[in-house]
């Protein structure tokens, strides 16, 4: 047995009261042979001591896994016979359960793939080559420490489809500074959303969201006093939105073949190179409409990338202006959408916060869910996509 295999962190080749006299490795595993050394053991039922021998018996444990491997042990244990029960027992294996035929270490070292590779219980339960069911248990019967939610008063909140099982969509709470996850909600609605903020965050100081009412209603129900921050990205999108309504009913109209490089003519002018700004300028000069609808887009981005309330206020009246003046009718949805959300738009320039690591996170829960192909299991499938993400921010709190 070599000493890189006798020094493997993942498992031990010292147990007590065994002695591992032979081993052997094939092309798939590696085969360890255990003899118990013991005179004695506790009765399972009686619990005391226990010393007449009635034979023996032979017991595979997979013990860990050793590059790509697994290391089985063959333990021959004593059978003993209590006098006071009338009930047979058997050695004991340190760190394995009497029940399980896996060590306590190859189920710790399964629970760390899940996250080290965000790999599924299959793909974990073939490499390491135990069932699915007994990764599922080991997973389900790890205990992590509580997050202390006091502890957070600027927070991010977004809906994601994760699973069908309690609701189309769950709701999603983050810490907006680090990306954590503290929380997923079986669904969206108000009731749910209220009674969770209002039992857990009263301290709440910044709530950042999307434009969506029901998360600001329930932020307010938890602290009246509480800053909502827009997203400023769903702010811009709905401005992008009433520019390619504007593009698609004029093509539609007069045919005009605005069509084609449509992505760039969404893109503010200031985020292109030059090639492209001056293909995008020769496209919307070709009509007047789409050259009023592309300088109302462009003005409606300069006024959110503004640093200070005033600037703000000071565009937008010239957006304002400039929309009643030519009839942009498709961006007056725009205006309704401003005078709604003022007050979280202007929070959101004056702070200079954003949801957009909550949005982010949402590609983490995706990718999850293609590569397991799909979840039935809320509770189970929270704890997991928890413990892969917040385990790389505060690894103190997920340690094995």
């Amino acid at each position: 047995i070599s000493d890189k295999l006798r020094n493997s962190e993942y498992f031990s080749l010292e147990i007590d009261g065994y002695s591992h006299n032979s081993g052997f490795e094939d092309e798939t595993n590696i085969y360890i042979k255990y003899i118990s050394v013991s005179s004695s053991t506790l009765c399972k039922t009686c619990d005391d001591t226990i010393t007449r021998n009635k034979g023996k018996r032979n017991v595979t444990i997979l013990l860990g896994v050793f590059n790509g491997k697994p290391v089985i042990g063959n333990f021959e244990k004593n059978i003993y016979f209590c006098r006071n029960c009338n009930k047979q027992s058997v050695d004991r294996i340190t760190n394995v359960h009497d029940h399980n035929t896996v060590s306590n270490n190859v189920t710790k070292y399964a629970v760390k793939l899940l996250a080290e590779n965000n790999s599924t219980y299959s793909q974990v339960a073939r490499h390491i080559g135990i069932s699915v069911s007994t990764i599922i248990r080991a997973f389900d019967q790890t205990d992590f420490k509580e997050i202390n939610l006091t502890d957070y008063s600027n927070i991010g909140i977004d809906e994601i489809r994760f699973t069908k099982a309690s609701g189309n969509y769950q709701c999603t709470i983050y810490d907006a500074e680090t990306g954590i996850i503290l929380d997923i909600l079986a669904n969206r609605e108000l009731k749910a959303v209220k009674s969770y903020l209002t039992s857990n965050f009263q301290h709440l100081e910044y709530l950042n969201q999307d434009l969506w009412i029901t998360y600001k209603n329930a932020g307010i129900a938890a602290n009246a006093d509480v800053k909502i921050v827009a997203d400023m990205f769903h702010v811009v999108r709905t401005c992008t939105w009433a520019f390619s309504r504007t593009r698609v009913s004029h093509f539609k109209k007069y045919g005009n073949k605005t069509k084609l490089r449509w992505r760039t003519l969404n893109y503010g002018l200031s985020k292109l190179d030059a090639q492209s700004k001056s293909i995008v300028k020769y496209k919307i000069s070709k009509d007047q409409r789409i050259q009023k609808a592309h300088h109302a887009k462009e003005m409606f981005m300069a006024a959110c990338r503004s640093k200070s309330k005033y600037d703000f206020d000071r565009i937008y009246e010239s957006f304002y202006r400039y929309i009643i003046k030519h009839n942009l009718d498709e961006f007056k949805p725009v205006i309704v959408m401003v005078k709604n959300w003022y007050k979280e738009i202007t929070t959101a320039i004056e702070t200079s916060m954003s949801n957009g690591i909550s949005e982010r996170r949402n590609s983490d829960f995706k990718q999850a869910k293609r590569n397991s192909r799909g979840f039935t299991n809320l509770p189970r499938a929270s704890k997991l996509i928890k413990y892969r993400i917040n385990s790389k921010i505060m690894p103190k709190y997920y340690a094995i």
